[in-house]
């Protein structure tokens, strides 16, 4: 009965809190529908199309017009590929065929010359091998030292101290087949032509006795010049892995030039393409836990990096998506149509799958880089694929993982493991409170943009790019101010009482002139030195006799004017 109780109150605690970011979900969608409305679809730019269709599915046929030759690529005033590859996105998402786009894109694949490449060949014992190139073969021995005693013409060359056959960028078309009289292991390793970190394939072939393997080098990009085009790239493979179609060779050269790269939020594109490897490199670009800001832009940034998250519950996430709602503007909107839509796309979907044809159909939803089979026809939550065959799950430990106790938060992504439904990729921490910033402890909120009901407030923010929000009419802390303001004055009060007697005689007296009979017009009284005042004491009401008139005593005008003269000066 007492846990009924307790999962009752829990349930209204978090229900109102669900609803209310449901409202402004809804609220959100509803300003951008306005926005679109308001501006029309045919005014407003190719990128604007596309994060309304993303957004809201509006602004299809007005998106198709603004291709060049029916739908082939975008924009019509001169094709890029970056909004190829998000038309291609935006109109998949609401079922339209991009087949012709994809084919022009596809066509604008140059190979990088930035990759260094190196084939591997593996045994556990001593082999003879035979590679075959361009229609000649080439022999090679491998020790059991795993070292290979010779080059395999132009094309694989000898490097790495004898362990690895270099491959020269004039052969990165070509395809390598590969034989041992024993049973072997093949793979490819790259690495940047400027950098010491060499990457290794996670695709590792296995070949037995005489049996062959072919390898071939995938060193592709993007681009409608001589150069590579990374940016470009990075929305050209997500657009082709979510339309189903093999991006793979364009992931090294997105590997290696991550780090020339870090405004475009490359992490992000690379979880999903790449696999769980760039998950915490995700997690650990997110500041102070609300926000992502690689490009300037938070709101397109943190878009972007939640993107690959759909499918996720974390606490990164949790607050990330608070975060925006914090960051929301009064009308639902935030700062522009495309951040408004890429929000709306990236983390609430207006119709989001539910994974139901993928699992009728046999399939299992996964992560494209962790589809092991081919992928098939079917829907599945977020940016999952339906994939032919299931996911064989490694331990938590051999996924580099821990599994938290009950006092503890997982500080990272939870995966299933072979031994436990509750893997920890990250660090398993105990709850504390995060310190605060000077406004927040002042009762406001640091935000990129101020409501129309707040003000800015010059508190600390721990970015300086940060506004110190604060609700129209001041902190909510103003009343301790004033409390302490009171305390102060009361003290000095104590302190200074008889100072402050002095001065407010000195005050009075400029608005009261003494009677000349209360002060005796004696020589005495006018040698009172300039600054003292000489108190008359007065009785107590019981002991006060009557008031008698003194008696008139004969002055000099001279000594009268001489007493008027000093009485003057002291009520200065």
């Amino acid at each position: 009965m007492r846990r009924g109780i307790i999962f009752l109150v829990l349930i209204l605690l978090i229900f109102p809190i669900v609803s209310s970011q449901q409202a402004e979900v809804e609220k959100a969608v509803q300003c951008l529908e306005n926005q679109v409305a308001k501006n029309t679809c045919s005014s407003l730019t190719t990128e604007e199309k596309i994060f309304s269709l993303l957004g809201v599915q509006k602004c299809e046929g007005e998106l198709l017009t603004d291709s060049q030759n029916n739908a082939e690529c975008w924009p019509k005033s001169g094709c890029t590929i970056k909004q190829t590859a998000q038309s291609i996105l935006a109109l998949n998402s609401v079922g339209t065929s991009t087949e012709k786009a994809q084919s022009w894109l596809l066509s604008q694949t140059k190979i990088s010359t930035d990759v260094l490449w190196y084939l591997q060949i593996d045994s556990n014992e001593a082999t003879s091998c035979t590679i075959s190139y361009d229609s000649s073969s080439y022999s090679v021995n491998l020790g059991e030292d795993k070292k290979i005693d010779s080059s395999a013409g132009e094309c694989l060359r000898l490097d790495k101290d004898d362990y690895w056959l270099r491959v020269p960028s004039t052969c990165y078309d070509k395809e390598f087949k590969i034989s041992c009289d024993k049973s072997f292991k093949t793979n490819m390793i790259f690495k940047d032509i400027n950098s010491p970190t060499y990457f290794i394939s996670d695709k590792i072939n296995s070949g037995s006795a005489s049996s062959s393997i072919t390898e071939k080098v995938k060193s592709n990009c993007f681009s409608t010049t001589d150069s590579c085009d990374y940016e470009g790239t990075l929305w050209g493979a997500l657009s082709l892995t979510q339309a189903n179609t093999d991006a793979s060779s364009y992931i090294p050269y997105l590997i290696i030039s991550a780090n020339k790269n870090e405004r475009y939020l490359p992490e992000s594109f690379l979880y999903l393409l790449a696999g769980n490897t760039y998950y915490e490199d995700l997690l650990s670009l997110q500041r102070e836990n609300k926000y992502w800001d690689s490009s300037g832009d938070k709101l397109y940034d943190t878009a972007l990096a939640l993107y690959p998250l759909q499918p996720e519950t974390s606490e990164a996430k949790t607050n990330a998506m608070n975060w925006l709602i914090d960051n929301q503007k009064t009308d639902g909107c935030w700062d522009n149509i495309r951040n408004t839509g890429f929000i709306l796309y990236s983390v609430w979907p207006l119709k989001p799958l539910n994974g139901t044809d993928c699992l009728s159909s046999g399939g299992y939803c996964l992560p494209s880089a962790d589809c092991e089979g081919n992928i098939i026809t079917g829907t599945c939550t977020g940016t999952l694929k339906c994939c032919s065959v299931p996911l064989v799950l490694p331990t938590c430990s051999a996924q580099n993982g821990d599994i938290c106790t009950s006092n503890e938060v997982c500080n990272g992504k939870i995966v299933s493991a072979d031994d436990t439904p509750n893997c920890c990729l990250g660090s398993c921490t105990t709850p504390s409170e995060q310190p605060k910033t000077e406004c927040a402890i002042n009762g406001g909120a640091c935000k990129i943009s101020c409501g129309d009901n707040e003000e800015i407030k010059n508190f600390q923010c721990d970015y300086s790019t940060d506004f110190c929000c604060v609700p129209q009419g001041g902190s909510s802390y103003w009343y301790i101010w004033v409390l302490l303001i009171l305390i102060v004055l009361t003290t000095l009060g104590i302190i200074f009482r008889n100072k402050f007697k002095e001065f407010w005689f000195r005050l009075s007296s400029k608005f009261k002139k003494a009677p000349p009979s209360e002060f005796p017009s004696s020589p005495q009284h006018s040698q009172i030195p300039r600054g003292i005042i000489r108190r008359r004491i007065l009785p107590t009401p019981q002991q006060r006799s009557p008031a008698r008139k003194p008696q008139a005593q004969p002055k000099r005008k001279e000594e009268l004017d001489e007493v008027l003269k000093k009485l003057k000066e002291i009520g200065k």
